[in-house]
């Protein structure tokens, strides 16, 4: 149909593609965000969490001198952390590896090792050097987070995410439902190569989804 084949190559250009090449495009008040936040205090639930940078070298004895070194000094972590991103300071640096700022972290989420090791360490302070994989990795613990519903700050920028997520599957779904108003349409569901609830959640809105039967004939 090739009405049909236009109207498809109109969500390409004017959804996906919209989303994707321009996010920052689908508006998102601070209004909204902190109304989302309310509305959906426990979706926000944590554990204990735990504030993280880290330090990684390729060779143990390295990474054992910069963290006596970062001991006497403590300054000297951030000094490491440019000298280990920019390239320069004559040691090994693992190929790959986030040098510096991780972020927040659940401790539950740790392996057992070192969520022992991030346990023991004080805010502000590091915990000694330990192998992650090929990596002997010092981690500096900023700050900790206790378990409870975490503050708006903290998951702001993930609420501003899902409400753009969301803004963009209403488009998608507002469209197919134009498109299901235009034309006869079949769905062979045991084609799809997902399940019938995630092309719900994707392309349809709840009455399009109801007019269909999940089944083929």
């Amino acid at each position: 149909d090739p009405a049909l084949r236009q109207d498809a190559q109109a969500l390409i250009a004017l959804n996906y593609a919209f989303y994707r090449d321009n996010p920052d495009s689908i508006q998102v008040s601070p209004e909204d965000i902190q109304a989302y936040y309310e509305t959906h205090r426990e979706a926000f639930r944590r554990g204990d969490r735990v504030l993280l940078a880290q330090l990684g070298f390729a060779e143990a004895g390295e990474a054992q001198q910069a963290y006596q070194q970062i001991q006497v000094i403590p300054e000297l972590f951030d000094h490491y952390v440019y000298l280990a991103s920019s390239g320069q300071g004559g040691f090994q640096v693992p190929t790959g590896f986030q040098q510096g700022y991780v972020g927040i972290v659940e401790l539950e989420d740790l392996p057992a090792e070192v969520r022992s090791l991030v346990r023991q360490t004080p805010p502000g302070k590091c915990a000694p050097p330990i192998q992650i994989g090929n990596v002997y990795v010092i981690l500096k613990v900023l700050d900790r987070r206790p378990a409870g519903i975490a503050p708006l700050e903290e998951v702001s920028e993930e609420i501003r995410l899902r409400i753009m997520e969301d803004r963009f599957h209403q488009r998608v779904q507002h469209w197919v439902a134009q498109v299901f108003r235009r034309h006869r349409i079949k769905v062979y569901w045991s084609r799809l190569r997902v399940a019938p609830d995630e092309v719900r959640r994707r392309w349809l809105s709840d009455a399009v989804f109801a007019s269909l039967a999940v089944k083929d004939p």
